[in-house]
C-alpha cells in the first residue's frame, strides 16, 4: 500500500512553529519499534517525552509532572522520539494521502489526526532539582516502573513502588539503564540480574577502601582497584566480596533476613550476610550459566517481586555509600 507522492507537514501557528523551532533533543533512549523516551529542551525548560507507555500515572515523583502538551511540542516529540506509526498501513495511508504541499486548499495536516496514527505521547514536566542529562536515566526509571505495573506485566505495585524511590535517590553513577531495560522486560530474572549487576560494581570496595587508608594514597577506592587491575590482575573474590559489601553497615537486616527467605537461606550456621550472598550468587549463576553441572534454583513461591523488593533496597544503600561524593577536606 503505497503513499502518494508529494511534500506534508503539519499545521502550526506562527507561536507554535517557533516552539519547535527551538527546541533541541539532549537524550534519546528507544526500546522497539513504538517505545522509546527522549529529554527535549525548551523554551520553559526540560520535557522528559516518552511514546508508548500506557499506565495512567507516569509522574509519581514530587519533581515531575504530567503537563498538556502544546503542538509544537508535540510535533518536537513525534520527530525526536523517532518511534514508528502503531496504526495500520491502511489508516497511515488514509490521514497521510489526505492532502499535499502544492494541492489547492491545502492548509498541512492536522496534528491531532497524526498524532493518532502513533503510540501513545506523554509530556513530562521536569523541575530543575531534578533536570539534566545525569538524571534522565533515573528519571525514565520511575516512569518505567509505573508502566511496568500496568497491564499485564509481572511487576506488582510494591515492587513499582521501590523501583521509583530507587530512581528517585539519583545515586551518582548507579546504571539506571540497565535497570530500565529489565522493567520493560517480561522476564522477572532480567530485573533480579540488572539488580546484581549494581551489586557487582561494589565488589572491590571494601578491600580497595582498606588498601587506600592503610597506604594513606589519598585515592579513591574505585582508583585503587583500577591500579590493581592493572598492574597485578586483581580482582575481588565474587562470594567473599559480595558478603562483604551485604554487610556494610547501611545494609538493614531486615531487607537481608527477607532476601534469605526467598533464596531458601534462612537457616544456617554462617552470619546472615554470607548466607544471602551465597544465594544470590548461587541463582545468578543458575540463571548465566548452563552446563551437565548447572543446578537450576527456585525462589520461594516463585515470586520474584518477593525477592526484587528488598534486592532494590540493598542496591540502593550499598551503591549510594560506595559511590558518594567525599566530602572535601578542612583547610
Amino acid at each position: 500500500m503505497a503513499v502518494p507522492e508529494g511534500e506534508r507537514y503539519i499545521f502550526l501557528d506562527e507561536n507554535e512553529y517557533d516552539a519547535l523551532v527551538a527546541s533541541k533533543r539532549v537524550l534519546h533512549l528507544k526500546f522497539g519499534r513504538n517505545q522509546a523516551a527522549a529529554l527535549i529542551e525548551h523554551a520553559s525548560g526540560e520535557l522528559l517525552a516518552l511514546a508508548g507507555f500506557e499506565a495512567d500515572d507516569l509522574a509519581p515523583t514530587a519533581h515531575i509532572r504530567e503537563i498538556e502538551v502544546s503542538p509544537g511540542l508535540a510535533v518536537a516529540m513525534l520527530e525526536d522520539l523517532e518511534v514508528d506509526p502503531s496504526a495500520g498501513p491502511a489508516a497511515v495511508v488514509d490521514v497521510v494521502a489526505a492532502g499535499s504541499k502544492g494541492a489547492p486548499d491545502y492548509p498541512g495536516h492536522e496534528l491531532e489526526l497524526v498524532a493518532a496514527l502513533y503510540p501513545r505521547l506523554t509530556g513530562l514536566e521536569i523541575d530543575p532539582e531534578a533536570a539534566g542529562a545525569d538524571y534522565f536515566h533515573a528519571n525514565v526509571l520511575a516512569a518505567c516502573a509505573r508502566h511496568g505495573a500496568h497491564g499485564n506485566g509481572w511487576i506488582n505495585a510494591a515492587l513499582s513502588d521501590e523501583l521509583v524511590l530507587l530512581a528517585e535517590q539519583r545515586i551518582t553513577g548507579l546504571p539506571y539503564e540497565f535497570l530500565i531495560r529489565a522493567v520493560l522486560d517480561l522476564t522477572p530474572s532480567s530485573l533480579f540480574l540488572a539488580l546484581y549487576r549494581c551489586l557487582e560494581a561494589t565488589y572491590a570496595y571494601t578491600k580497595a577502601s582498606e588498601l587506600a587508608e592503610t597506604l594513606e594514597t589519598g585515592r579513591s577506592w574505585i582508583e585503587v582497584a583500577q591500579a590493581l587491575g592493572d598492574t597485578l590482575n586483581w580482582y575481588p573474590r565474587h562470594d567473599q566480596a559480595l558478603a562483604a559489601v551485604l554487610a556494610l553497615p547501611p545494609v538493614n537486616s531486615d531487607e537481608l533476613a527477607a532476601l534469605a527467605v526467598s533464596l531458601g537461606r534462612d537457616q544456617g550456621a554462617d552470619s546472615l550476610p554470607t548466607r544471602v550472598a551465597a544465594g544470590v550468587r548461587e541463582l545468578r549463576n543458575s540463571l548465566v550459566h548452563y552446563g551437565p553441572t548447572t543446578r537450576q534454583v527456585a525462589i520461594l513461591g516463585d515470586d520474584w517481586n518477593g525477592l526484587c523488593i528488598p534486592l532494590a533496597r540493598v542496591v540502593g544503600c550499598v551503591f549510594a555509600h560506595a559511590y558518594a561524593v567525599p566530602s572535601a577536606p578542612a583547610r
